[in-house]
Formats: structure tokens, C-alpha cells, sequence
């Protein structure tokens, strides 16, 4: 009967060490959001306006922009850091002269998006603008 009674209590041992096991890699496997969140507000071409919320630790709007999936900012390099290209599916275009203008609370910003420093709570507007 002690016999049957600490295979039990050894078989009860293992499941919950497995269980507790199975949570922590479960757990590492989530990806933490940002210690920063930032509005990007995105204006097309047709007027019409999309906003994201980005969670990011980047230091720099460049890359909390080219890291978020979901507003799907690409871009080339350029002597002055990332030149948007597309934003949300939208390609600015040489052939129109459009291109993405970038601004912060309705200020167009003095610097490209891989020099202007990020924090917590801005909103940025991602425009395609003609020439």
C-alpha cells in the first residue's frame, strides 16, 4: 500500500513539473509589446486616413515604423537614413512626384524618420504628398 501510495505521489510530482514546465515555454514564446506606444496617423493618396498604434523599444522612428508589421512601412537607404517608399500597401511614385512626408502633431519634421528620436504617447503623421 506505501509502495502504490509514493508511485502516485511520484507520478503526481512529474505532472506538475511538466505542466509547470509546458507554461514557461508558452510564456517565452510571447512577444512582449514595447515600452513605448506611438500613433501613426497615415493619410493616402485619396485623402482617406488610416491609424496604427505601434508598440516599440526603438530609439529612432525609422525603425518602430520598418519593425511594425502591421502598417507595413518599407523604404530604401539613403544618404539620409530610410526613404520611405510604401506605406499601408500605398507606393509614393516618381512618375506622380509623390512622396511620404513625415510630421508630428501636424509639424512636418526637420529630419528623416531614422533621426527623430521616439517616446512614449507622440502621434506622427505619414502623408503622400506631391511635389
Amino acid at each position: 500500500m506505501k509502495k502504490q501510495l509514493r508511485t502516485l505521489l511520484a507520478l503526481a510530482l512529474i505532472v506538475v513539473v511538466l505542466a509547470m514546465a509546458l507554461v514557461g515555454c508558452a510564456k517565452k514564446d510571447e512577444t512582449p509589446a514595447g515600452s513605448k506606444t506611438v500613433t501613426v496617423e497615415v493619410v493616402h493618396g485619396d485623402g482617406s486616413t488610416k491609424e496604427f498604434t505601434l508598440h516599440t523599444d526603438a530609439e529612432m522612428l525609422g525603425a518602430a515604423l520598418v519593425e511594425d508589421k502591421e502598417i507595413n512601412v518599407t523604404g530604401e537607404d539613403s544618404d539620409y537614413g530610410l526613404y520611405i517608399t510604401s506605406v499601408d500597401g500605398e507606393a509614393a511614385s516618381n512618375d506622380d512626384q509623390t512622396y511620404w512626408a513625415i510630421s508630428k502633431d501636424g509639424e512636418m519634421l526637420q529630419v528623416g524618420a531614422d533621426s527623430q528620436p521616439v517616446a512614449d504617447g507622440e502621434h506622427y503623421e505619414l502623408t503622400l504628398t506631391t511635389w
